[in-house]
């Protein structure tokens, strides 16, 4: 029996496993319980060389204009908004670093609900001239998408933070440090956090104003099916911590499980954007891919268990259904346009060390237990454990971060003098680094550094992922 599904893999070009070409012999087989071995051959779900994300473009806004009638205290608010605006279009604009980005537009956010406040206290016909023009984050059309209310900025401004969160975390996935796997789970979580955030307290007020013009950006799935890629990439980092480790095979089974979960209900999300400007495909195929070779290695873990609870017909059955999983004609469609580096890698070891468990399991079953192979559709998951964490996210307070408006306007005024008498604009000044930019556009009071301080100190390393028993 065997014979003939191997020969079935080896011969048949239409059912051949699009990575047969690349394994290994078993001779040559590197030692699966060794480190290293695990090191290099276990890949995290990361988007690869390539990404389904572009860095978005802003065009510019003048506050002032809109709001005329603006009292001094507003007006106040209003310049250095302008001002941190102004330095978010230019990060965005000339392609920045997504560190960067996220610096500026930390710097921006703290003046949003201000924004918020003078926008509902004006009529709608007093601010006919406000309009915003956004690029995309992952729309299939790269043109600028104009939108006249308030909300639609905020949704941007804050879908940009969390897919710069994803990026970042996405160049630590291959990293054999565990300080950057940590760093990786934190910037997965506090996406997470920000993708939550914008699907329950700011998508609701774009629901109206969404439509076939619109970006996806602002779609209210858009930001479900995002927090649950990150969740499921999150969860991949925890089962990849559990393999390095040696974890019981039925404990990697519950977490793969949780992957998987999170995956499915990412291409469920992904395939129901409609009603906006279409996304890009890569998203979709994304999580359609990685529940696929995310199944075939939950097959893989349950035939290990199976093998240990002493259950040969069930074990075979399990790392047969690994193997069809694996096949050409579920994969050659999704791959056909898009590169996914680390899956293709995650899918060609998941096949490898089925075929090899196969061989083995399905030799002892005919050959000595004779227990009954249950056929695949038979096979039934459990539920997924989930060990994931979401970092909150919200938008600051009206005012409770910065001085009162008396000083303010105090400074304001100090600043403008000096401005006059320097020959140097405003918006021509250079920083040396990311952390000199943050001091002087993001200014934190000592109440706040001594708050912060405690909290580094009571935290015991907040960004690790869950240890696994």
């Amino acid at each position: 029996m065997f014979g003939k599904l191997k020969q079935h893999f080896e011969s048949d070009d239409t059912s051949k496993p699009l990575f047969m070409s690349l394994f290994k012999s078993r001779d040559t087989k590197e030692d699966e319980g060794s480190i290293s071995s695990l090191r290099n051959n276990f890949a995290i779900f990361g988007l690869g060389i390539s990404s389904p994300f572009r860095t978005p473009r802003t065009k510019p806004v003048n506050f002032s204009a809109w709001f005329p009638l603006a009292t001094p205290e507003e007006k106040t608010i209003l310049k250095e908004a302008q001002l941190a605006r102004s330095r978010l279009e230019q990060a965005l604009n000339n392609n920045r670093e997504p560190e960067f980005i996220v610096l500026a537009i930390q710097g921006y956010l703290r003046y949003l609900p201000d924004l918020s406040i003078m926008v509902d206290a004006r009529e709608k016909k007093d601010l006919q001239s406000m309009s915003y023009e956004w690029k995309s984050n992952f729309a299939v059309e790269e043109r600028f998408f104009e939108e006249k209310y308030h909300s639609f900025e905020i949704a941007m401004v804050i879908m940009t933070l969390g897919i710069m969160k994803l990026r970042m975390a996405n160049e630590k996935f291959s990293s054999a440090s565990e300080a950057e796997v940590n760093e990786a789970s934190r910037h997965l979580g506090e996406a997470a956090g920000i993708f939550q955030f914008l699907r329950n307290s700011v998508l609701p007020d774009c629901i109206l104003d969404v439509g076939t013009s619109s970006p996806p950006d602002v779609h209210p799935l858009s930001a479900d099916m995002l927090y649950s890629l990150a969740l499921g990439q999150s969860q991949q980092l925890i089962l990849r911590r559990g393999e390095l480790k040696g974890t019981s095979d039925g404990t990697l089974l519950k977490v793969a499980l949780g992957a998987l979960e999170y995956y499915e209900a990412a291409e469920k999300q992904a395939a129901s954007i409609k009603g906006c400007a279409k996304p890009s495909e890569y998203l979709t195929k994304l999580a359609k891919y990685s529940c696929i070779v995310l199944k075939a290695r939950c097959y893989y873990y349950m035939g290990k268990r199976a093998h240990a609870d002493n259950k040969h017909g069930l074990k075979v059955a399990c790392l047969r259904a690994s193997l069809e999983t694996l096949t050409k004609e579920r994969l050659k469609k999704i791959t056909s346009k898009f590169h996914f580096d680390s899956l293709k890698h995650l899918a060609n070891t998941t096949f490898q060390n089925s075929s090899n468990l196969f061989e083995e399991y399905y030799r002892q079953n005919t050959s000595v237990y004779y227990e009954r192979e249950p056929e695949i559709g038979e096979l039934v998951f459990l539920e997924g454990r989930s060990l994931v964490k979401v970092v909150p996210f919200a938008l600051p307070e009206s005012g409770m971060d910065r001085d009162t408006i008396a000083k303010r306007l105090e400074v304001l005024k100090r600043n403008s003098v000096q401005e006059s008498s320097s020959p140097q604009r405003t918006d021509s000044h250079t920083y040396p680094d990311k952390e000199s930019w943050q001091k002087e556009n993001h200014p934190v009071s000592d109440r706040e550094s001594r708050i912060s301080e405690g909290m580094h100190k009571d935290e015991d390393s907040p960004s690790a992922p869950p240890q696994l028993e």
